[in-house]
């Protein structure tokens, strides 16, 4: 390991650009800027992704110890959902909370509880070092839609730095699931959200341009969404 100055800033800039393409499986970098930090924040790296679906990830990288790499800090996750809801509705474990009446169907579903909490996780272990962090995981009602903001940890893989994941994949996974299940129930006896199948095996969300689960190749059966 050598040693690493603020001047490296759009270098480890860049790896976060990186790593995001890579978890997305995104064949090019998709939109970018960086802003030098100050102290120990080496970089704030903004990132707007076209794809699977529009959304802005913010990542601060911090400077490392004495010959060690940079490490990834806060990243902040932004993205539109298609469906509507009244009122602000908000993860605070081991929960969804809101005065709405939608949070009971949300609750209800364990797979997804169980994933939100991983992703949310406010506490991670790199190197042996823990790193806490206040998170954040909301969803919020502005004119014209809602809008899913997530502030999170990286998720370490046993090195110190740039070994993280930065959870790409699971935010977009779960905008996906939320966006179904914050449909009304009437809209789901209406049929009028049927573009996913549920699993019958694992229970996860499949579009419908897929015969087969993507996590256990279940076949697709009749059982959409919605349908009875």
């Amino acid at each position: 390991m050598g040693f690493f100055k603020k001047s490296d800033f759009k270098l480890w800039g860049e790896v976060c650009v990186d790593r995001i393409a890579k978890e997305l499986g995104l064949s090019e970098r998709p939109p970018f800027r960086l802003e030098e930090g100050e102290g120990t924040l080496l970089c704030v790296t903004y990132i707007e992704v076209p794809f699977p679906r529009p959304a802005t990830i913010t990542i601060e990288t911090y400077e490392g110890g004495l010959g060690q790499f940079p490490s990834v800090g806060e990243i902040h996750y932004s993205t539109g959902l298609r469906t509507s809801v009244r009122e602000k509705i908000w993860f605070q474990r081991p929960k969804f909370c809101s005065s709405s009446a939608i949070v009971e169907a949300l609750n209800a579903n364990e797979n997804l509880v169980e994933r939100v909490r991983k992703f949310a996780n406010s506490v991670e272990r790199i190197d042996g070092r823990k790193l806490t962090l206040e998170t954040s995981f909301e969803i919020v009602p502005e004119e014209g839609g809602t809008v899913l903001e997530a502030l999170v940890l990286p998720t370490a893989t046993g090195i110190l730095g740039m070994g993280e994941s930065l959870k790409a994949a699971d935010f977009f996974a779960i905008a996906d699931l939320l966006e179904y299940y914050l449909v009304s129930p009437e809209d789901i006896r209406s049929g009028a959200n049927t573009s996913m199948w549920q699993c019958r095996t694992c229970s996860e969300l499949v579009e419908n341009d897929f015969d087969v689960c993507w996590n256990c190749q279940n076949p697709k059966g009749s059982n959409l969404m919605g349908s009875e």
